[in-house]
């Protein structure tokens, strides 16, 4: 038996929240013993820290072309052409070449495809591009429309992180079998190890901490005008730590133009033990996004017995199982300083934190996540070979 795991879509290395989902699937089927059915398949970018990351695994590199390659080495442009030739055309020789029995697709973006001749999962984290459709440029837009309809048509079974996200599957391809479609949330864990990471933090303390990408649907410029409303009151700066992008630009905008340059610190990167000592020396962890397909850094932030306070939006009550501190409208700067005011004077007990940190790791366990996926994708392998006797 051999499950393949497709993970061409990552770049160089893990470092964003789509990724991290795939780490942790990977990491949770070593902890149940089941490295040995599983390949991961990258392309040339991950391989080598593919394999350093998970030595348990056996990782191949998927085919490629070798007429794109020898243009990639002339103009880094084509390296788009050869993404398309593995997705298009090398997955299947790779699958074919490997005797892959099934496939699980970790993320499905506009260069992904099908696999033929075998079981395709695919995991859908979101329909950003149907909420946000009027923010994307219309080819990308229209691209994205053609590949999701052919995931969901075509595909043997689709996973979502959320019961949110079923619902928003379901609301917008109102044709899909529901049957072949499972929720399984994400895995979220988090290392404990106090003395792993730089001990001198990137800010000043005290401060409210927001862990996110600047995208418009994070909302990063609400929580700022929160914090501009209530920046005499609290001796805490805010950080954020998050890629900075070209849409980070209206909060670099207003920053300057509020004089808030030596309070408000964004972080573009950082090693993930430093992020781990960031999360721990934090006085409160604040999610104010207008759409999660799942929502993890709330998790995260809860796992480290840090108070929490998110938006009502989509998954995120879901997700946090109306466990930490809420407020609304999303968009309402001065519902969320209340509530930021709030915590800060009366923060959960110890006894509290500790509570929704177990609750937490009970729910999102690595083995438990991961066996889901294993069971399913081994069903898949025995109905596929039932079928093939018929």
């Amino acid at each position: 038996m051999k499950i393949g795991i497709n993970l061409t879509y990552i770049g160089k290395d893990i470092n964003d929240g789509i990724s991290n989902h795939a780490k942790d699937i990977i990491d949770g089927l070593n902890k149940i013993g089941k490295s040995k059915d599983f390949i991961l398949i990258t392309d040339k970018r991950f391989y080598e820290n593919a394999r350093i990351h998970f030595p348990q695994f056996e990782v191949i590199e998927a085919e490629k072309s070798k007429l794109i390659e020898i243009l990639t080495k002339i103009s880094n442009r084509f390296s788009i052409l050869q993404r398309c030739y593995i997705e298009l055309i090398g997955l299947n020789k790779t699958i074919k070449k490997h005797k892959i029995d099934v496939i699980l697709h970790t993320f499905n973006d506009k260069k992904t495809s099908l696999v033929k001749g075998i079981p395709n999962i695919i995991v859908i984290h979101d329909l950003y591009f149907k909420n946000f459709s009027h923010m994307i440029n219309p080819i990308f837009y229209y691209i994205t429309k053609y590949s999701h309809n052919q995931f969901v048509q075509k595909s043997d079974a689709i996973v979502v992180i959320s019961g949110f996200v079923k619902k928003d599957l379901l609301s917008y391809y109102k044709f899909v079998d529901q049957s072949k479609i499972h929720v399984i949330p994400n895995a979220v864990s988090i290392n404990e190890n106090e003395n792993e990471g730089n001990k001198k933090l990137p800010c000043k303390k005290p401060y409210i901490l927001c862990v996110n990408n600047h995208q418009f649907h994070k909302n990063g410029i609400t929580l700022i005008k929160a914090f501009n409303l209530i920046k005499n009151e609290i001796p805490h700066n805010l950080v954020f730590l998050g890629k900075i992008e070209f849409e980070a630009q209206n909060l670099l905008e207003y920053i300057k133009e509020h004089n808030l340059s030596s309070r408000v610190y964004l972080i573009d990167s950082l090693s993930e033990a430093d992020k781990n000592n960031l999360y721990r020396n934090a006085d409160l962890f604040v999610s104010p996004s207008l759409h999660e397909g799942f929502g993890r850094t709330p998790i995260e932030a809860s796992m480290f017995k840090i108070p929490v306070i998110t938006s009502r939006e989509t998954s995120l009550p879901e997700v946090t199982m109306e466990l930490v501190n809420y407020y609304e409208p999303a968009m309402d700067a001065r519902a969320l300083a209340e509530a930021i005011i709030k915590v800060l004077k009366n923060p959960p007990s110890e006894e509290e934190l500790s509570r929704i940190k177990s609750i937490y790791e009970n729910k999102y366990k690595a083995e438990l996540i991961a066996q889901k996926y294993y069971d399913l994708c081994v069903n898949f392998i025995g109905k596929n070979k039932k079928e093939q006797l018929i």
